[in-house]
């Protein structure tokens, strides 16, 4: 035993037992029933224990108390049921093919006398119980992925990650190019997107007549995405949406058009660019040589709050216009029922 744990590593945590068990045995153990680590009423529990374990010097007069006590416990799962019975395709033929695969090796193990007859069932019988433990081994690799294989998995991720990085940090203190990744692209437009939402709610923070809704995060995703609304206390509503295109790649060009609605009409339609730097290695001087520049281009962000600005402003005039033409009816509604009034006297 000992041979196998120093030529199979993975093996020196198994207990030594494993090795020599019959498979009667280890079924036992994998239909066992785990049970809670703590017993209700404790106090009470023991002393019951205690009669029945001092009540008898006999061992077998003891399993009353070891039965008692058991019984106490609270049942949590049965290792079968959890963990293997879901591999298994049909369970009830899977039971009759370990029993017949057990009762032949009780026969072989026993050395008692074999035909060919007996060879030919013993083979067949074996063939189908190992197709059975195949199905599950297959369905067990694809549904449970391992904490090693996960953390193997994790590793090279980080690791091709750190490389990564520091080959774009030599690359930039080489050649002054930057050459980002999808989110830090996404990022850059966040930014740009943070700048008008902030000026606008400066803009309202003293004006009752707007409120400002909350801002929506980008996301990589195809079609128009909301970022942020502005309503009134009247019927103007203010919209803007964002469309993201985005590609990491070196020299790629990432793009992001903000659309703005006011009244259900589009008053602005504006493009936020960013193409992505690209360098190349000289072998001759054995460094890296600028071959795109980086450039994030915002400067239609001025239009797009230019252009909410002017509707604000112009939904403000308009209020005012409205309240005073309903003011001066007003007032000459009150001069003509005063007239009527004089008129009538």
């Amino acid at each position: 035993m000992q041979i196998i744990r120093r030529n199979v590593p993975s093996f020196d945590n198994i207990d030594i037992n494993l090795y020599t068990v019959t498979l009667e045995t280890l079924m036992e153990t994998v239909k066992a029933d785990i049970y809670s680590d703590t017993l209700p009423e404790a106090s009470e529990i023991q002393r019951t224990i205690k009669e029945k374990v001092f009540a008898t010097t006999h061992l077998d007069k003891m399993q009353s108390a070891l039965a008692y006590l058991k019984n106490r416990y609270v049942k949590k799962y049965n290792i079968w049921e959890k963990y293997f019975l879901p591999l298994v395709s049909e369970p009830e033929i899977w039971e009759k093919s370990i029993t017949s695969f057990i009762e032949n090796r009780n026969h072989v193990a026993h050395n008692k006398l074999l035909d060919y007859a007996a060879k030919v069932i013993m083979l067949d019988d074996t063939r189908n119980f190992r197709r059975y433990i195949q199905e599950a081994v297959t369905k067990f690799d694809k549904e449970i992925v391992s904490e090693e294989v996960e953390e193997t998995i994790q590793a090279i991720i980080d690791q091709r990650e750190y490389e990564r990085e520091s080959l774009l940090e030599i690359i930039e203190s080489e050649t002054g190019v930057k050459i980002r990744n999808k989110s830090e692209i996404v990022n850059m437009f966040q930014n740009t997107i943070d700048d008008i939402y902030s000026d606008m709610v400066n803009r309202l923070y003293f004006n009752d007549k707007y409120e400002t809704g909350e801002e929506n995060n980008l996301q990589i995703v195809s079609g128009d995405q909301l970022l942020f609304v502005i309503n009134s206390k009247g019927t103007r509503k203010l919209e803007i949406y964002g469309i993201i295109e985005v590609d990491d790649s070196e020299g790629a060009s990432s793009t992001l058009q903000i659309k703005v609605f006011g009244l259900d009409k589009m008053i602005a339609n504006e493009q936020i660019d960013y193409v992505n730097g690209a360098a190349e290695y000289d072998t001759e001087q054995a460094n890296y040589m600028p071959v795109i520049k980086d450039e994030y281009n915002d400067k239609n962000m001025k239009a797009i709050k230019k252009a909410i600005e002017n509707f604000l402003t112009d939904g403000s005039e308009d209020e005012e216009i409205q309240r005073y033409n309903m003011k001066r009816k007003c007032e000459e509604d009150w001069k003509a029922d005063v007239a009527d009034m004089l008129a009538g006297k």
